[in-house]
């Protein structure tokens, strides 16, 4: 399933500290190559999940596949291809209310009384700053983080960059 799509990559999608995204043949998937050992761990568990196990507040990640270290001419360290769902990049007000609220948003990924109260902040805080109808998309937000925590993964990147929605709006 890999090969086909690493063979028709179409553009380069955006870059971050371990790797690179591609836009590949299929309008939505995209092919990463992550240096990142700890992502490609934490994708193959998401990938390897049963369909009804999968959160749906975490991307659905398709396949993961180490490049052979006999591939790096010039390199030793070790890249994995990660086949996924296509996502898009928040929006300025997104990535502003992120950035204003980033800690709220893991906090409220808990489930104590903590968890409790910064999801109540960020419910008033999403329908102030972005409006009604972006409350359930923020709260959506602080769910994969608690979704992939029940899956042993903790988030140790979380930036405005690295959160992301499915759709382009």
């Amino acid at each position: 399933m890999l090969d086909e799509y690493a063979r028709i990559v179409v553009e380069r999608r955006g870059r971050g500290s371990f790797g690179c995204a591609y836009s590949t043949s299929d309008p939505v998937k995209v092919l990463k190559i992550t240096g990142d050992p700890s992502e490609a761990a934490a994708w193959t568990r998401v990938a390897n999940l049963p369909p009804a196990q999968r959160p749906r507040s975490v991307a659905k990640v398709y396949c993961v596949k180490a490049l052979p270290l006999a591939e790096l001419k010039r390199n030793s360290r070790q890249f994995y291809f990660v086949l996924q769902e296509r996502l898009y990049p928040l929006d300025r007000k997104g990535t502003k209310f992120f950035n204003a609220y980033g800690d709220t948003i893991l906090t409220a990924a808990g489930t104590d009384a903590y968890a409790l109260e910064a999801q109540e902040e960020l419910r008033e805080a999403a329908k102030q700053d972005l409006g009604a109808d972006m409350v359930k998309p923020v709260l959506a937000l602080a769910k994969g983080v608690r979704d992939m925590a029940a899956l042993g993964i903790q988030w140790t990147d979380a930036h405005a960059g690295n959160f992301m929605v499915s759709s382009a709006r």
